[in-house]
């Protein structure tokens, strides 16, 4: 397989029992980034290799690594025997450090290397038996994994020194899961940027190819049950400024073990004087619940807290009309609505004001 080098060196020399390798020279006009050289070159089993390395460096700042390709064509064949001799499948793949970090990053957000062509060996070689892929990355990475047959999927992220463990127990089902993602997940690099609370106004671009709308939406995750939400209420439906607006919903575990739900509330403002976003996320609270249990869970919203906007005049001010409550357990999956309107006390606020709608 290939063998090689990531360096931050002016020049770098690698020789295997004295055959050259790597002969690499900065050009002048390169940078002190990160670079990668390769070299073909095939390790032979119990066979021991006389390793020399050469470089030099000006400035203070410098570094190299030496890596290979452990295990080509032969290591995708013993993931596939061995995924047919298992009862379920579990695939680790993702990023690392070294190819997404501080001051640097890939230019794509498809799995590196061979990890897909990995991947749909082993869905080919077993469609019928449950695969989950556990990912650990540094950033979202686009891949269609329902095309691609993947039953489950958990994102890592980068783990501490206990993660190995952490997601065993996750995936034995020892701690049932209840993280929520901070982000919206593209399907392509072509979809950046994407958020779930954009203006009314932005352009959503569109492609002939592609779903623009996010794989994974803003406050998305699964777990090993259900909640069902009802009876939504807000105290009362027309307020000041100065008021305040308690709003409640009844949560329940609907499945057989115990679980966490992380609850989700979005406001919207339905008309002003300024774009606002069709979406805000204004609080969320994650509880515990016990099969079949409920638990009532409330929000306060506070006007000058949670409805402020900074209108033409560069002030922070809440502006009266009508506003819409989400309650649910992601962006887009919102289980209750509600509304309410702040009603203007003072009339000469509105006057002559360029009105949004929010729609």
């Amino acid at each position: 397989g290939w063998f090689e080098a990531e360096l931050d060196v002016d020049s770098l020399r690698v020789y295997v029992d004295d055959e050259l390798l790597i002969d690499y020279l900065r050009p002048d006009k390169v940078d002190s980034d990160t670079i990668r050289s390769k070299s073909n070159f095939t390790f032979e089993h119990q066979r021991a290799y006389q390793l020399r390395v050469e470089l030099s460096q000006q400035n203070s700042s410098s570094g190299f690594a030496l890596k290979w390709n452990l295990y080509g064509e032969h290591g995708i064949e013993d993931a596939v025997r061995i995924a047919r001799e298992s009862s379920h499948v579990v695939l680790v793949l993702g990023e690392d450090e070294n190819v997404c970090g501080e001051t640097h990053d890939r230019s794509s957000l498809d799995l590196p290397g061979e990890q897909l062509r990995l991947l749909r060996a082993v869905r080919a070689a077993v469609p019928d038996k449950p695969l989950a892929v556990v990912l650990y990355n540094g950033r979202p990475l686009a891949v269609d994994w329902d095309a691609e047959g993947v039953s489950s999927l958990i994102e890592g992220w980068y783990g501490g020194q206990y993660q190995g463990v952490a997601m065993a127990e996750v995936l034995f089902g020892r701690y049932n899961p209840a993280g929520r993602l901070p982000i919206s997940v593209p399907r392509s690099v072509g979809a950046l940027p994407i958020f779930y609370n954009f203006k009314p106004s932005a352009n959503r671009r569109a492609y002939w190819d592609t779903d623009p709308t996010p794989l994974f939406v803003f406050g998305h995750g699964l777990s090993y049950t259900t909640f069902e939400y009802s009876h939504a209420q807000i105290s009362a439906v027309h307020g000041t400024v100065n008021d305040q607006f308690n709003v409640t919903v009844e949560v329940m575990n609907m499945g057989s073990c115990v679980g966490e739900e992380v609850v989700q509330m979005y406001i919207r403002d339905r008309f002003s004087s300024v774009s606002t976003p069709v979406l805000a996320l204004k609080g969320f609270k994650r509880i515990k619940l016990e099969p079949t249990q409920k638990k009532l869970v409330t929000f306060t919203i506070i006007p000058s807290t949670h409805l402020q906007l900074f209108n033409a005049r560069h002030d922070w001010v809440v502006e009266p009309g009508g506003f819409d409550v989400y309650i649910g357990a992601s962006s887009a999956d919102i289980r209750q609505t509600l509304s309410f309107t702040i009603i203007d006390t003072d009339l000469s606020t509105v006057v002559d004001r360029f009105v949004f709608d929010s729609r």
